[in-house]
């Protein structure tokens, strides 16, 4: 996949690559995952547990 980036876009990227010590192309790999992950992965938290209970019903079932 191709992708157009602006001059300033493309500068911000080679910063950023060079600030993890990454390639352009892995740098870009990991700013895409790591928006996708801002924005689509819910933050993870401890679970809570329900007590769940059948329906009491009569002994007629009803």
């Amino acid at each position: 996949m191709e992708i157009e980036l602006t001059r300033a876009e493309r500068e911000r990227l080679e910063r950023y690559a060079e600030a993890l010590g990454l390639t352009l192309e892995e740098a870009v790999k990991h700013a895409a995952g790591a928006e996708l992950d801002r924005r689509y992965r819910l933050p993870a938290r401890k679970a809570s547990i329900v007590p769940f209970q059948g329906l009491i019903r009569n002994r007629d079932g009803k």
